[in-house]
């Protein structure tokens, strides 16, 4: 009875911390777009993995009933979303022509697309692995690991990046608060 009242508080703990998380980068996409830099298919990217985890944590709590469903449906739904996330961050690196961003972006797209395909297709990826001699569950962790590494990579990438860019964008208004202080005084 402990270990369940234990685990329900850290999914709660969990759950607002990633709604806190999701929400600022849905903000941040937010920004970009209104600035007319791109964005605004990252916004839509970050709702989508908003529902997912809800939804998520909602078919957990159901598992017995209708878990394989509820899995695959959060897995759809989370993969298109990061799908749009990696997008929209290639879209803001197109726009401040930050190279790095776009690649991490891409990256992100990427894994994410090639994990849906395999959420979607996982019966034919089972059969491919049967049928050349490799142990199924075997194949797909490793194929799984290797597309979630390269996502990482995709992520720490476009973080260091916009870090970048959050810089470049303070010094530059620093720089015309103090040419807007010298020009009125």
């Amino acid at each position: 009875m402990g270990i369940a009242i234990l685990t329900a508080a850290l999914a709660l703990v969990s759950l607002v911390l990633i709604v806190m998380a999701f929400g600022r980068l849905s903000g941040g996409f937010s920004l970009l777009s209104a600035a007319g830099r791109g964005g605004s298919i990252g916004v839509a990217g970050t709702w989508l993995v908003i529902i997912a985890i809800i939804i998520a944590l909602l078919g957990a709590a159901l598992l017995m009933f209708v878990g394989f469903i509820v899995s695959s449906i959060v897995s759809v739904i989370g993969n298109a979303g990061y799908i749009l996330i990696g997008k929209g961050l290639y879209d803001v690196g197109s726009s401040y022509g930050k190279d790095s961003l776009k690649t991490g972006g891409a990256l992100v797209a990427i894994s994410f697309a090639v994990v849906l395909l395999l959420t979607v297709d996982w019966r034919g990826l089972l059969s491919y692995a049967a049928a050349s001699g490799v142990p199924a569950l075997l194949s797909l962790l490793v194929l799984l690991l290797i597309f979630m590494i390269t996502s990482f990579i995709g992520l720490i990438l476009s973080y260091t990046t916009l870090g970048d860019i959050e810089r470049e964008l303070q010094a530059k208004a620093s720089q015309g608060g103090a040419q807007l202080a010298t020009t009125t005084s």
